[in-house]
């Protein structure tokens, strides 16, 4: 029988909030975050997978703070691990 995986499923998103330094020396770009989403559904070895590094820590911040509803692997709660970008633009 094949295995039925379900990916995490995003409960609660914070967003990531420029810092007031950051805002004024302008910095701009794409960011990576690297977590793993724990059978608790909090995501764990938050880290930067790469970019602005002051971008990068305001983002794992974030992420830090998002609740999931775990992935399952038939039906039972499982680590899984993920990346997500960040886009910060000023406007």
């Amino acid at each position: 029988a094949a295995t039925v995986y379900q990916e995490p499923q995003l409960l609660v998103r914070v967003e990531p909030v420029y810092s007031d330094w950051a805002r004024q020396m302008h910095l701009q770009g794409t960011v990576g975050v690297r977590a793993t989403i724990g059978t608790d559904g909090v995501p764990h070895s938050v880290e930067c997978a790469g970019g602005n590094a002051l971008l990068c820590r305001i983002a794992v911040e974030a992420v830090a703070k998002w609740r999931y509803q775990p992935a399952t692997s038939d039906g039972r709660p499982v680590d899984a691990a993920t990346l997500i970008n960040f886009n910060f633009e000023l406007h």
